[in-house]
């Protein structure tokens, strides 16, 4: 009973709910600014970045534990949608890993957002320079965009973790 009782305020300080059916967890960004469904077993990272607002990082196991990532970050912009169309086309990946392709409407929970798909050569801190498989999906909202990135290495086998976040991605508009 005693570790049951620990589980749920681990999962509650974190801004998690129990784990429904198929392992999902319902977050809850910690300044109420979004909520999602994520994999239970991924770790949160709840960094004090005012334009990061959370990354996760799973799956735990595999050959390379904990080794994607999922990122939030909301941007404050004037006029949101050039803003989220310029931070893609800044996102578009490195030229030694060839052309991107063109940006594609894609839902992002209720809302319409954009997504990018690219690669980069990231440097290895202890190995060789690795590809990088990076996926970026902006949101406009009033006020701003969302920023949504997943990256993986290439060698990563890939997750559907990203496409149930953003299936359940919901903003909480800013209050007045």
């Amino acid at each position: 009973m005693k570790k049951i009782l620990s589980a749920v305020l681990l999962l509650s300080a974190c801004g998690r709910s129990g784990p429904a059916r198929d392992g999902s967890v319902a977050y809850r960004s910690p300044d109420g600014r979004f909520s999602a469904r994520l994999p239970g077993d991924w770790r949160a990272d709840e960094g004090k970045d005012p334009v990061r607002l959370a990354a996760f990082f799973g799956p735990p196991g595999g050959p390379k534990p904990y080794s994607q990532s999922i990122a939030v970050y909301f941007h404050p912009a004037a006029d949101p949608d050039f803003a989220a169309r310029l931070y893609l086309a800044s996102n578009a990946g490195s030229p030694d890993a060839g052309p991107a392709r063109p940006p594609r409407q894609i839902a992002v929970g209720a809302l319409t957002g954009l997504e990018l798909d690219g690669r980069q050569k990231n440097p290895g801190l202890e190995t060789a320079p690795e590809d990088t498989i990076m996926r970026t999906v902006v949101a406009a909202v009033p006020g701003g965009f969302y920023a949504l990135e997943q990256s993986r290495p290439a060698g990563a086998p890939e997750t559907s973790a990203f496409d149930e976040m953003l299936k359940t991605f919901a903003p909480t508009p800013p209050s007045k």
